[in-house]
């Protein structure tokens, strides 16, 4: 096992929870569907999506998976918190025009410039 491993074994007996490492990765097939196991930090999480995609993204989302096999591998579904198996990940799903995650930084921006 490496250091990294041990830290994060260490890290999920003593606070029982599991951490992930922010590895963006394509899940996707007909959509542009982006995301990595673990609920990252939004802006992070798109920071590094914006290293390797340029697709037209929405606002990034924390949700709960489960790995289930399927015809062509493995499946990811959406699950509960609570489902045996599930893991947090945090995903962004192909969006346009105003609803594109940099547009709605922007708004957001905008506004918080106006409230100053």
């Amino acid at each position: 096992m490496t250091l990294a491993g041990l830290k994060d074994f260490a890290l999920e007996v003593l606070v029982g929870k599991r951490h992930y490492p922010l590895q963006v990765e394509n899940w996707g097939a007909d959509t542009y569907i982006v995301g990595s196991k673990g609920h990252h930090d939004l802006d992070e999480f798109m920071a590094q999506v914006r290293k390797d995609f340029d697709w037209p993204l929405g606002m990034p989302e924390h949700i709960y998976l489960k790995a289930v096999p399927g015809r062509d591998g493995t499946e990811y579904r959406l699950a509960t918190k609570n489902t045996r198996g599930a893991f947090p990940a945090t995903q962004a799903v192909e969006q346009y025009g105003e609803y594109r995650y940099e547009a709605i930084r922007a708004r957001e921006q905008g506004v918080e410039r106006q409230a100053q």
